[in-house]
């Protein structure tokens, strides 16, 4: 499948773990009298989480299958982007803002070492930077633009 997207399908995973974390435990933490999903404020956090999920799962699987398809960008089909990079570097940050809602849903239990949100809000951190958003941002600007940067990315960027 090739290093971008499968990076990126391992960065989902985690979002993954840490959204269906996060909506077990707004579905048994009560707040008011009710589990605190039913407030407005969780739910639309909840709704953006789900959101941005399937838009990274759905950019994930777009580059997967031009990677494995290039003749759809030669023949017209596809359009002509860099949807590797749009990929990681979508999925990277929609993770790490994902994680950073869901430690705000826990509340003070969510830096409690130990507690699973804490782990995943640390390791979406770490996926970030493993995952180069930056440089994918780069690329995906020259590749809409065009143009080639004068100074080159060192290889573990591209």
């Amino acid at each position: 499948m090739g290093t971008h997207p499968t990076i990126a399908a391992l960065t989902l995973g985690l979002g993954r773990a840490a959204f269906e974390e996060t909506l077990k435990y707004t579905q048994e933490r009560i707040s008011g009298g009710k589990p605190i999903i039913q407030h407005q404020a969780v739910g639309i956090a909840i709704a953006d989480m789900a959101m941005n999920l399937q838009a990274a799962r759905r950019l994930i699987w777009t580059a997967a299958w031009v990677k494995d398809h290039p003749e759809a960008i030669e023949d017209g089909s596809v359009e002509r982007l860099p949807y590797e990079h749009m990929a990681i570097a979508f999925t990277g940050t929609a993770v790490q803002r994902l994680t950073e809602q869901a430690i705000e849903l826990f509340g003070g239990a969510g830096v409690i070492q130990g507690m699973p949100i804490e782990k995943y809000v640390r390791d979406a951190h770490v996926q970030k930077h493993v995952s180069f958003p930056f440089p994918s941002r780069f690329k995906i600007t020259e590749a809409l633009a065009g143009f080639k940067r004068k100074v080159d990315l060192p290889p573990f960027c591209i």
